[in-house]
Order: C-alpha cells, then sequence, then structure tokens
C-alpha cells in the first residue's frame, strides 16, 4: 500500500467521507510525517477523534515539535507510528497535566523511535513517548533521551517512556532510557525510571536498559521518595538492567538487575566472554539481548543469576584452578560458565599446593582449596606471614573459595596468626560465611581477624562457622556482622556452631559488631550455639560502638553475651555492655571521692599476658587489656592512695571490703561501681550530748593559770544555741585562755 503525505491525506479523507462505499471498500492509506507541519496536523486530527486505527504512521525525517497528540482516551492514536529510526525533538513547556509526544495511546504500536528533547512542567504524567496508554499497547525498539524539568511539589508519576499506563498491557521490549528526570524548585517524586505507574491491567519490560545521562552542574535528580527504577506498582521485569537505581530501598525495589563487570586477574593471560546466540537485535535502541544479558555499544551488561560462558588461559603450567571472588564457575573441558553474582568479579589462576605459609590472598586461596579439597592439615602448623586481605569493603567477595573447609573436608591443624591480621571481607546468601567454614580438632592462635560479613543466611563468625572441637587461642575479633536473615541468625563474634567436643576459648578479645537490618536475633557475643563443651577464659566482649545510622544491633531474644545455650565454664571473662542475657562479669570503676587521690590500681596474683588480644590476666581476678584494668565482682584489686590518714579518720568505699593501712590497701569489688571517700576511723563517731543548764565557770572553759595534767573542766552552753551542730561531725576543738599573760 503506498504512503502518502498527512496533508494528503486530510483531503483524501474529506472526498471519501462523501462516497462512503469507497470508504466501506478502500483501507486507510498509510501516512508519512517528514515535517513539522506533518506532525502537526497528525497531532491535530487525532486529538480531533481521528485515532488512525489500522493504518501506519511513519516518521520520514528527524523533525522538532511541540504538540502533543490525543486529547482522551477516547480521542486517541491507535495506530502504529514508526519512527523509522529517526528523532523526534520533543520540546514542551506544560502548565497541565499529560506533557508528552503522545497524550494518549490505546491498542497502539510505537517503535522504531528516537525521542529527544525538553519537557518543563509544574504538573503531573509527563513523559518520553505516552502519558497514558490503555488497551494493547507495545513499545519497541525505541530510545528515550527526554529531559523532564519538573517543578511539581511531591507526587510527579512522571516517566522515562509512559505516565501512566491505565489498563490493559502495555509492553515495552528493547528500549534504552538515557535521558534524565530532574526537579527544578520543589522535591518531585513518585515517579518511574520507565514507567510512572502502573494502575491496573499488566506491564511487560523485557530487553530494557535503565541508563541516565550524566548529571550537569546545577542539576538535581527527582526524589527516590516511592520512585522506581524500572515501574512503580509492579512490573514483570526480564533481561533488563539498570546503570542508576531509582529507588529509595523501600519501594518498588529489586526491579531490574545492576550490570557488573567480568576481570581476568593473577595468573590469568586471556579471557573471551561470550554471551551465547543473540535473541533481537534493537538498532534505535542498540541494544542487543542474548537468553542472558544485553550488549550496548560494545558493552556487555550481565548480572545477578545470569549465566556467562568463558574461555580462559592462564600462565602457569602446572596443576592450576581457576578461582572467583563470587558466583559460580563451573568447567566443561576449556570452557567455563560463570553465574554471576550481584557484584563485580575477578578471574583469577592459581597453582595446587598444600601450602604452610600464607603471605597473600592468592597464598590464602591456595590453602582454601587444599583443605577443601581434602588436605586436612593434621599435625601441620600454617602460618600467617603478613597481614592479608580478602576483598574490600566496596567489593567483598562471595565465592567458597575464599573459606576453608567443606562438612566432609575440615581444617584439623595449627593456624598460627604470628600476630597478623587477616581481613575478611564476605558477602554472604547461603550459610556458614567465615574464615573457617569448618574445624575440627583445630587450634587458632595468635590471630586478629578484621572486616565485615555481609549475610542474609545464618552462621556467620568471626573465626568459624562450625567447629568439631577446637582451641582458640590469643585471637582478637574485630568483624562486623551485618545480618538481614530474620529472627535466628545464630552467629558468634568468633564462632557460630560448636557441634561435637570441646571448644576452648583462652585470652580473646572482641571488639567487633554484630548488626541487623532485619531484625536477627538468638546468637551469642563469642559462640552463637553450643553442642558439646564450651570453655571460656581470660576474655573480654568489649563490642565497638554502633555509629549513629548504622543498622542496630542483633536482637536480645535468646541471644547470650558470651555464649548461646550457656558457657560449661567461663572463667574471669568480662563485658563492657551486655548482649542478650549477661554472662561473665560486668566491668566497673573505682573513682576517687572527695579529697581522696588514688595512685595507683593495680590487679592481683600471677599474670599471664596474651599479646594479640592485649589482655593480661591475674590470678587474683581481673585483666589488663593494653592499660585498660577490668574487675569485677569478688575481684582483689591492689589501691595504693596517696595520703596516711591520721586518727580518727579512715577510708571508706560505697561497696565491697577494703582492708589495709598507710598507703596500701586491697579493695575486694562488689558487682558495682566503688567510689573510695574519707570517713571517721574506729576512735570517730562518738557522740556529744549536750545539757541545758544555766550556770557559768568563772573562766571559760578554765582558768589557765591552774591548768596542769588533773585539770578537769566543765563548759556550759545552752542546748537552743547548738542547733546548727545537730547530726554534724566535730573534727577539731580549740580551747583560747580566758585572760592574757597566761
Amino acid at each position: 500500500m503506498k504512503s502518502i503525505s498527512i496533508l494528503k491525506h486530510n483531503l483524501m479523507r474529506a472526498a471519501m467521507t462523501l462516497a462512503l462505499i469507497v470508504t466501506c471498500a478502500t483501507a486507510w492509506a498509510d501516512i508519512t510525517i517528514s515535517s513539522e507541519a506533518d506532525w502537526n496536523a497528525f497531532a491535530t486530527n487525532v486529538s480531533n477523534g481521528n485515532t488512525y486505527s489500522g493504518q501506519t504512521v511513519t516518521l520520514a525525517a528527524d523533525i522538532t515539535v511541540s504538540t502533543m497528540a490525543g486529547s482522551s482516551q477516547t480521542n486517541s492514536f491507535k495506530g502504529t507510528f514508526d519512527g523509522g529510526e529517526h528523532t523526534l525533538t520533543f520540546n514542551y513547556n506544560a502548565t497541565a497535566d499529560n506533557a508528552a509526544p503522545f497524550a494518549y495511546l490505546e491498542d497502539a504500536t510505537i517503535q522504531n523511535l528516537h525521542v529527544n528533547g525538553t519537557i518543563t512542567t509544574s504538573k503531573k504524567f509527563a513523559a518520553g513517548i505516552a502519558a497514558h496508554t490503555y488497551g494493547t499497547t507495545t513499545i519497541r525498539n525505541c530510545q528515550s533521551s527526554i529531559v523532564v524539568n519538573s517543578s511539581t511539589s511531591g507526587d510527579g508519576t512522571h516517566g522515562g517512556f509512559v505516565g501512566v499506563e491505565e489498563n490493559g498491557t502495555l509492553n515495552i521490549t528493547g528500549c534504552l532510557f538515557n535521558g534524565k528526570l530532574l526537579k527544578i524548585n520543589n522535591n518531585t517524586d513518585h515517579c518511574g525510571g520507565f514507567v510512572g505507574w502502573r494502575s491496573s491491567g499488566t506491564l511487560n519490560i523485557s530487553d530494557g536498559l535503565y541508563m541516565p545521562a550524566a548529571l550537569e552542574e546545577g542539576e538535581t535528580w527527582i526524589g527516590n521518595n516511592e520512585s522506581a527504577t524500572f515501574a512503580r506498582n509492579n512490573a514483570n521485569i526480564t533481561n533488563c538492567y539498570y546503570t542508576k537505581s531509582f529507588d529509595d530501598g523501600t519501594h518498588f525495589t529489586g526491579q531490574g538487575k545492576q550490570p557488573h563487570s567480568i576481570t581476568a586477574g593473577e595468573n590469568v593471560t586471556n579471557m573471551v566472554i561470550s554471551p551465547g546466540s543473540s535473541t533481537d537485535t534493537y538498532n534505535v535502541s542498540g541494544i542487543t539481548a542474548y537468553s542472558n544479558g544485553l550488549d550496548y555499544g560494545g558493552t556487555l551488561y550481565y548480572g545477578n543469576g545470569d549465566n556467562v560462558s568463558l574461555t580462559l588461559s592462564t600462565s602457569l603450567s602446572e596443576s592450576y584452578f581457576y578461582y572467583v571472588t563470587g558466583g559460580t564457575l563451573s568447567s566443561n573441558g576449556n570452557s567455563y560458565t560463570l553465574t554471576m553474582p550481584d557484584a563485580d568479579v575477578t578471574i583469577s589462576a592459581a597453582s595446587n599446593s598444600n601450602i604452610t605459609a600464607i603471605s597473600s590472598v592468592t597464598d590464602w586461596v591456595v590453602f582454601c582449596a587444599a583443605v577443601n579439597d581434602g588436605h586436612d592439615y593434621s599435625n601441620e602448623t600454617v602460618t600467617l606471614t603478613g597481614n592479608v586481605t580478602v576483598g574490600s569493603e566496596n567489593n567483598p567477595v562471595s565465592s567458597s573459595y575464599y573459606m576453608a573447609g567443606t562438612s566432609g573436608h575440615r581444617f584439623k591443624g595449627t593456624f598460627n596468626g604470628q600476630g597478623n591480621t587477616l581481613t575478611f571481607f564476605y558477602s554472604a546468601t547461603t550459610d556458614d560465611a567465615a574464615p573457617f567454614a569448618y574445624l575440627e580438632g583445630a587450634t587458632i592462635e595468635n590471630l586478629h581477624v578484621n572486616g565485615t560479613i555481609q549475610t542474609s543466611a545464618k552462621y556467620a563468625a568471626g573465626i568459624a562457622a562450625h567447629t568439631y572441637g577446637a582451641t582458640i587461642t590469643n585471637c582478637q575479633s574485630s568483624i562486623v556482622v551485618k545480618s538481614n536473615i530474620s529472627g535466628d541468625g545464630t552467629h558468634g563474634g568468633f564462632i557460630a556452631v560448636n557441634e561435637s567436643g570441646t571448644l576452648d576459648i583462652t585470652g580473646c578479645l572482641f571488639n567487633g559488631k554484630l548488626l541487623t537490618t532485619n531484625g536477627t536475633d538468638h546468637c551469642g557475643g563469642f559462640v552463637g550455639w553450643r553442642n558439646g563443651t564450651l570453655n571460656i577464659t581470660n576474655s573480654i566482649y568489649n563490642p565497638a560502638e554502633i555509629v549513629t545510622g548504622e543498622e542496630t544491633e542483633v536482637g536480645a531474644t535468646d541471644t547470650y553475651t558470651f555464649g548461646r545455650r550457656s558457657v560449661d565454664n567461663i572463667t574471669n571473662c568480662y563485658y563492657t555492655r551486655t548482649l542478650g542475657t549477661a554472662q561473665g562479669k560486668q566491668r566497673h570503676s573505682i573513682t576517687a571521692g572527695e579529697n581522696v587521690t588514688i595512685d595507683a590500681i593495680a590487679l592481683t596474683g600471677t599474670s599471664t599476658p596474651y599479646n594479640v588480644s592485649g589482655i593480661t590476666a591475674y590470678s587474683g581476678g581481673g585483666l589488663d587489656q593494653n592499660g585498660t584494668l577490668y574487675y569485677g565482682s569478688g575481684d582483689h584489686v591492689s589501691l595504693t592512695l596517696s595520703t596516711t590518714l591520721p586518727e580518727p579518720y579512715a577510708y571508706s568505699v560505697t561497696g565491697g571490703t577494703l582492708s589495709g593501712s598507710g598507703n596500701s590497701y586491697m579493695l575486694n569489688m562488689p558487682d558495682a561501681d566503688v567510689t573510695i571517700s574519707i570517713g571517721q576511723g574506729a576512735n570517730g563517731g562518738q557522740e556529744l550530748t549536750v545539757y541545758d543548764g544555766t550556770s557559768t565557770n568563772a573562766y571559760v572553759p578554765f582558768y589557765s593559770f591552774y591548768a596542769d595534767y588533773g585539770t578537769r573542766s566543765q563548759f556550759i552552753i545552752p542546748a537552743s544555741e547548738l542547733t546548727d551542730l545537730n547530726g554534724a561531725d566535730i573534727s577539731k576543738l580549740t580551747f583560747y585562755n580566758s585572760k592574757d599573760n597566761y
């Protein structure tokens, strides 16, 4: 069927209305738009009731317009608009709702169109293609580079392609948004990257890319409050990606996938990424779709759950293996399939080795691989010869390659940290996130563990997820666990679960944090759950302070300060704040009261140092952690006080028992803070009894000429004049002679 211009079409339509038989027998001709005048005539026709149902309108040139097509659902465009790979630049200053090239679409198709331009509006429902859609409407192979400048206060319901899908089914396929949704003056929000609102019906978005352009100086994004990356109020989103999320973290989350990179790491000399066979090519949007992922402009977009085919080669000649920072890597000969995590991935290669000295993250991976492949290191010692960092705060690893031990292959040797730090950044969606997933009869000593574990599952811990008997000595866990599992997490500062046997933890400090974003509880400051026997000695639970705006501490329900399901023997252990149910001793203070100076406070008995945790334990009770003393109920604390008090004065305490003399004292601590003051001694506390009387001596209180060792005197003052002394202590009496020269 031939195509005619919109102006010629209007003349033909007028003639054909004079001959209804021609109208009934002949289909409307397809329409071509080549100029702004053509568009204006077309838009006016639609707004006046010509829906173009059954017709195709083709854009034959790049044009710039400022007129909208359609005025209501009745007067909406219902045909096919083929952009012909051309650009429609739409510039519009709106003083009413519904600013878009097509104000209304119903049962329409918009395809092969690039929309550019700027919409400035103080109202609602602005969009790159249509303000409202009805019925079965399809937008395919389109690119919206529209810039919406909105001064609407609050709910704008603007969209990169569509303002509101009112009903029916809206399909958006193979489309790119690379425009901008901006606010000016007021705080516009409640918008969608593709669709501002799905009112009812079905919304399907597939093979799409939300990639807004960068802000220029002075520009501000529309607010993300109740906004959505692709569409508000739910949509079926398939194989879609975004470079910038647009949700507020609470409403309409989880739409599309964030694209991630795959990078060749250590010992990988060549890497070919193959997304597989393409399923469709969209030349206007520039998107090529694959069964897993998209290609836009030569850049591959793939994300969480996508399977990516790889061909790898390495410089290593001996027995080697490939490992990834996240996801799952499976092999089929020289070909590999990477199931992507929700993170960037680095692929590296390493030689197989039963390594016993670890100085790098590669060494750590080789060690983990050896354990996981069945070398349990029984009767062997593995040493950490330097500080090693696994992952990073912004890009944590999420692969089991970085954890030592499986349920069938447990580490059974000695791991000596030699005072070095293993920093462990890990993101987990499955159970058992810890540097050591499984220990059996193992010893972990002289190790500092730092870093962050983010998990949506159970059994995260600073050292080991599961132990079947183990010894943890002179270790410090500064690990931060951030858990979003609801309820029972069974996380622990050192160990998640002691499954059986005896777990001994000695001379250890926890100064990390156990945090939650989703009400995690059922945890332990040291051990998340105890089977078998649990002994904790000479240790401190001193969690770091929680920063304002950070996640909250795990809940108190079935949570314990040191170990869940009780601790068989907890000896000389202290806490600075409880985690759930208190265990061990609360650290208390000793304070000098008025006129008291404490020269020294010291713990008593034989000392045992633990240099990595910084703890020195004393047999008389109490701990010194890098100069900070920990003492509590029943501990004997040695005090040196600066002043030797005269009779009848003595030092007194608000609790406990103080013994000693001169400057040296011993305080047996109560379960409370203690203040030391000066009070009456054994000769103090005597009463001065005052009697009423009226007689006086001639000499007051006595005649000093006759004063000698045998002189006795009575000094009578009426009691009514001594009321200010009632209940007071008299510390000194001074007598004066009644006459001069004596």
